[in-house]
């Protein structure tokens, strides 16, 4: 129905100096939890599918999972960030794609700021999902489109995720809204 997601980025590594490395840029597309306090319980799910295509031909993208943590009284608040590994291929022509939360794992920059992360997420306690792309050396900028985005329930049924034809969606019976970015290291 013409609804799909369009993610258009342009990565700029930034360089104060012309002798500076670059440092690592990224970009991101996420569907984050509306109210920081609430969770989205994915309990029952066993991951996602998704139709996905963009502009660069075998262009490796990563799919990631954020689940929170309230430690000390709530007055501590860690993010868990967990990932494919950035092996989610994108191609020029529209591919079904399924993600399974048993094969992410936490990051390497999870593992080393958080010691005490779980090495699989915690899936009572998502506070977001979505893909991301870095670049360290050259300037990169792709379209990329979603479409068809399903949560994949353990008891194989599956549960529409976002039609894209608004920001705002909910899940679970909690809000949450679409956004895209872009940042450095």
């Amino acid at each position: 129905n013409y609804t799909s997601a369009r993610w258009e980025y342009h990565i700029q590594p930034e360089r104060k100096y012309i002798w500076d490395t670059s440092k690592e840029s990224w970009a991101y597309f996420d569907m984050d939890i509306r109210n920081i306090e609430e969770d989205f319980n994915l309990s029952d799910c066993k991951g996602v599918s998704f139709y996905i295509k963009g502009n660069i031909e075998n262009q490796l993208i990563e799919f990631n999972l954020f689940t929170h943590n309230f430690t000390q009284d709530n007055k501590v608040y860690n993010v868990y960030q967990y990932w494919n590994k950035g092996n989610l291929l994108v191609t020029t022509n529209w591919r079904r794609e399924k993600i399974l939360f048993s094969t992410l794992s936490a990051t390497p920059w999870t593992e080393k700021r958080y010691p005490e992360a779980p090495e699989s997420p915690n899936l009572e306690k998502v506070c977001a999902f979505g893909f991301a792309i870095k670049k360290t050396v050259e300037p990169t900028e792709n379209k990329i489109w979603i479409d068809e985005m399903y949560f994949l329930h353990k008891n194989k049924s599956k549960t529409l995720i976002s039609t894209f034809n608004a920001l705002n969606t909910s899940t679970n019976g909690k809000e949450g809204l679409w956004h895209a970015g872009w940042g450095h290291l």
